[in-house]
C-alpha cells in the first residue's frame, strides 16, 4: 500500500485521473508507473494509530 506525497493530476488510457495528498493506491496500481517519486509506503493504521489508554477507576 502507498500514500501520495503530493497531490497530483494525470491521463491513464485517456481518463483523467487525480490524485490528492494523503490518498492510498495499491503498490501494482498504474498510476504509480513512472511517479514512484510521489508515493511513500503506508503503514498500517494498527501501527499508526495512536494507542488506547485505559483509565483505572479508583
Amino acid at each position: 500500500m502507498l500514500r501520495a506525497t503530493q497531490a497530483f493530476h494525470t491521463t491513464l488510457d485517456g481518463v483523467d485521473r487525480f490524485v490528492p495528498a494523503g490518498e492510498l493506491v495499491q503498490d501494482d496500481d498504474p498510476v504509480v508507473t513512472g511517479r514512484e517519486g510521489l508515493f511513500e509506503t503506508a503503514e498500517p493504521a494498527a501501527k499508526t494509530a495512536p494507542k488506547k489508554t485505559t483509565s483505572r477507576k479508583a
